[in-house]
């Protein structure tokens, strides 16, 4: 596997050939506390633990990274074998996330080993999941008020309901503006004007 293209800050968890033991080096963002970043590994082992226990292929490798932003919890990059996670929604949720976001994001990569690099949330992702005992879930529902505010505001055909728009999506909907459809009433999401 080439690691060059690894971030420098990324945490690496490696297994030793004789244990499940992950020894861990970290360099990375020292915005997540070390407790909380303990805590995931542990999720991460007994994801790993629980796998293996019910046949599946488990990455020797995989790196852990706390620097994503925006409105998603957490990416899996299969190639890679890197986790990334979202530090606001970690901090300010730590329970909630270290409980679903952690094994949704490594059930990709067992996935992608056992599966090949299919339907990111498809069959294989999805019987990974219920081999770890979890819910299936694609999207999550976490409180995303904490996140730094981006200034754009966005509402559909629910009413009162109004969205957080990052700068990538504005710019999409100003070119195009039925390029977002809210899941609950079917409406284009628009560009919110007080």
């Amino acid at each position: 596997m080439n690691y060059v293209d690894i971030p420098r800050n990324a945490v690496m968890i490696k297994q030793g050939p004789a244990s499940t033991v992950a020894t861990v080096t970290r360099n990375c963002d020292t915005s997540v506390p070390e407790a909380l970043h303990v805590r995931v590994l542990e999720r991460l082992k007994w994801a790993e633990e629980t796998l293996k226990a019910k046949g599946y292929s488990v990455p020797v490798k995989v790196w852990l990274k706390y620097t994503l932003s925006g409105q998603r919890a957490g990416v899996a990059n299969t190639h890679k074998m890197l986790l990334n996670f979202n530090p606001y929604i970690l901090k300010s949720q730590a329970d909630v996330f270290i409980e679903r976001t952690v094994p949704h994001e490594y059930a990709h990569i067992v996935a992608c080993m056992k599966y090949g690099n299919r339907e990111h949330h498809g069959y294989g992702w999805k019987g990974v999941m219920r081999a770890l005992g979890l819910k299936p879930e694609r999207c999550h529902d976490y409180d995303l008020s904490m996140l730094p505010n981006r200034g754009w505001k966005g509402e559909c055909n629910c009413p009162g309901k109004e969205w957080d728009i990052s700068i990538i999506r504005k710019r999409r909907m100003l070119a195009n503006p039925a390029v977002y459809t809210c899941r609950r009433c079917n409406g284009h999401l628009r560009l919110k004007t007080d």
